[in-house]
């Protein structure tokens, strides 16, 4: 580089020292290692659970198992006495005509008999087939820092191996005569090395660091280890010898090396500390020459360096701390106890942050996975209201807040705008109510199906001015099991005795499907055995029908394909997406990757969708 030496030490700003850091970034490589072994690694794309959590229906407490009816009918002032049950533990597995666990100490034991003083619903403290997680769905997205949580789920669902970026290697080469090691007998004049012991530890979740013994002030001596190393390297890093005086290998060394080896794109920032910082390449591999001073070298690496991370692996794990947020919906509590309550925050309406809680089951472990907040109620409180300003802890609290009806092709959207840098915390609810809460300020984006009266799809309840980009269109039919052994055709089958149904929750899309159905077949919902049945997305309602809770749901093709049922189509459905005007350059960044090739042809290889283009 012919003018390098002009930039010898020329001071630059901060932003711009940033930059340069950032094109500095090795080409990103992805690789697989054990899932046992890929604590704080980060993803390189999605991962699907390849089996149900749990994989048989089992007893979430301590208890009774009974069939729920047993207990109709009792109350405090008209007990019932169980006669028919089994003593259970928490995990044990429930046989067919169990339905309900009753809790250990909601039973009294009086004159030898087992008095229950309250009714329990079918389903109450039972843990259905893939309650936690279901075979295909998406448990984790691409750009997502694997924590303790998320290797207890991936393994609980099969997953014993993970795609993720590769750390660079980095070689790390300290300078100076007066160096030794922290463990030797110092001498006058001897300065224990320890800043590669703060580099490495910083930054060990990011690079995989070699630490070579350290170099005296020797220019040959120096360029012998990095020209012996550096084939092996994706990025050199020296440390001190970087400023300007007589005895700065490191910068004698890159000096001298300017007939072509070298290319200098900095010395020095206008730091304090941290100035004497040379960024470069050598022999095509990235080159950072470090400061020598301690606290140089932690400037350097948390407000410089942190941008070559940012680029190489499209974002930086942030910790938890404390913020504030508005509760998007009401967040009971039973009080008594402290309360964590696991969910997702998010910026809203003109950048106000909302907080909508998830699945509180102490099983859950996919609620802990999904949750970038968590909200303590005090042992005093029953909860908050919805609008409820709160303060809890979080992170990635800045991202846009999107509330949708859970849809795995918006699942893999999510994960693939990750990939170029687009990053939107989201939360499952029914379609009307992501529609309401946009409209309402209290999201950034919905994602819904809603069918209107007119025929039409979310017409009816759309945001007055939000930005609308037509997503999907996907097939929802009757599920069943393979070779459908009941013969369900037709919505009027609904209503033989002999069917039993499993229903979507109130508000989502499907079930105002069904509902619109039933009426236009002028069909009584209470003729339909299981209508109040409930399942929160298409993946649960098939692994009901799977696993013979019933025989028949109204759910999405591709939730059928995935579990193994038959499928009777009914509708095409259209599934939109809305921004508000705040948030329209994210509208943008959707529209540009759902004309990315892969992505379209990722949707083209699932049952039962089509892209929409706008």
């Amino acid at each position: 580089m012919s003018n390098s030496r002009k930039i010898y030490y020329n001071v630059v700003s901060l932003e711009e020292a940033r930059r340069i850091a950032a094109s500095l970034a090795p080409q990103r490589v992805t690789e697989v290692v054990p899932t046992r072994v890929a604590l704080n690694r980060i993803t390189a794309d999605h991962v699907l659970a390849s089996r149900n959590v749990p994989h048989y229906v089992a007893s979430a407490y301590d208890g009774y198992a009974v069939d729920a009816s047993v207990s109709y009918g009792a109350s405090e002032s008209n007990p019932r006495e169980l006669l028919t049950y089994r003593a259970v533990n928490t995990g044990d597995p429930l046989e067919s005509n169990e339905n309900c666990v009753i809790p250990l100490e909601d039973v009294v034991e009086q004159n030898g008999k087992k008095l229950i003083f309250k009714a329990h619903a079918e389903g109450n403290n039972v843990r259905q087939i893939g309650e936690d997680a279901i075979k295909g769905d998406l448990l984790v997205p691409a750009l997502h820092r694997l924590e303790p949580m998320d290797l207890a789920l991936l393994l609980a669902a099969g997953v014993f191996t993970v795609p993720v970026i590769k750390k660079p290697r980095v070689i790390v080469i300290p300078t100076g005569d007066e160096v030794v090691a922290p463990e030797t007998d110092l001498e006058i004049g001897n300065i224990p090395e320890t800043n590669s012991v703060y580099i490495t530890e910083e930054l060990k979740y990011y690079f995989d660091f070699s630490v070579l013994p350290p170099v005296k002030n020797d220019l040959e001596a120096l360029k012998s280890v990095v020209d012996e190393n550096i084939g092996s390297a994706d990025i050199i890093m020296t440390i001190a010898g970087s400023s300007y005086g007589e005895k700065d290998v490191t910068t004698q060394f890159l000096s001298a090396s300017l007939d072509g080896e070298a290319d200098i794109l900095l010395h020095g920032v206008n730091i304090r500390p941290g100035k004497p910082l040379w960024l470069g390449r050598y022999k095509g591999k990235p080159f950072v020459a470090m400061p020598g001073f301690p606290v140089s070298t932690w400037a350097v690496s948390n407000f410089v360096l942190d941008a070559l991370l940012k680029e190489y692996y499209g974002f930086i794990p942030h910790p938890f701390h404390d913020v504030s947020a508005l509760t998007g919906r009401k967040v009971p509590s039973e009080g008594g106890v402290v309360e964590f309550v696991r969910g997702v925050i998010g910026k809203a309406a003109e950048g106000i942050s909302v907080f909508m809680p998830l699945n509180r089951g102490a099983g859950a472990m996919s609620s802990v996975v999904s949750a970038n907040a968590v909200l303590a109620i005090p042992a005093n409180s029953e909860g908050y209201m919805e609008g409820t300003k709160v303060n809890l802890m979080a992170r990635y609290e800045d991202w846009p807040l999107l509330v949708a009806s859970d849809d795995i092709a918006l699942k893999f959207l999510l994960s693939e705008l990750r990939k170029h840098g687009v990053f939107i915390n989201y939360v499952f609810t029914g379609s009307s109510t992501a529609l309401q809460l946009i409209k309402r300020g209290f999201s950034a984006i919905a994602g819904a199906h809603l069918l209107c009266p007119d025929g039409s799809y979310n017409t009816c309840m759309a945001p007055e001015g939000a930005i609308k980009v037509p997503f999907v269109k996907r097939q929802q039919g009757f599920m069943v099991k393979k070779s459908n052994p009941k013969h369900v055709m037709s919505v009027s089958d609904l209503c033989r005795p002999d069917i039993v149904f499993v229903n979507r929750d109130k508000g989502s899309g499907t079930r105002v499907l069904l509902d619109h159905m039933l009426q236009l077949e002028k069909v009584n919902p209470d003729v339909i055995r299981g209508y109040d049945h409930e399942e929160v997305s298409h993946l649960r309602v098939a692994m009901a029908v799977e696993s013979g809770v019933a025989d028949v749901g109204l759910g999405i093709k591709f939730a059928a394909d995935v579990v193994g049922l038959d499928f009777i189509p009914v509708v095409e459905e259209e599934y939109d997406l809305f921004f508000l005007p705040d948030y329209a350059s994210t509208a943008e960044d959707v529209r540009s990757v759902m004309n990315d090739t892969a992505f379209k042809d990722t949707i083209a290889s699932m049952g039962g969708y089509t892209l929409i283009s706008d």
